[in-house]
């Protein structure tokens, strides 16, 4: 897995690119900035701003929960009593 400290600057850019107002003049890249803005948005916004992504980290840091139990009924001996 990439580390977090090699992939915070990578996404930084690209979410500054994407809220960028630069280029909505021409059709071409307002376009192609508001079909890349829905995708990020169906796919759950993994590029967000560095707060965010600070804020899911410390969020994925939770408590770890237990593994859940598993209830195995006894087996029957097959006898008649």
């Amino acid at each position: 897995m990439i580390p977090d400290r090699m992939i915070d600057p990578l996404v930084g850019l690209c979410h500054r690119a994407l809220e960028s107002k630069a280029g909505d003049r021409f059709a071409a890249i307002r376009v192609t900035r508001e079909a890349l803005r829905a995708v990020n948005d169906l796919f759950g916004q993994p590029i967000c701003s560095a707060e965010e992504r600070a804020r899911r980290r410390e969020d994925r840091k939770g408590p770890i929960p237990a593994p859940p139990s598993v209830f195995r009924k006894p087996a029957e001996s097959g006898r008649a009593v």
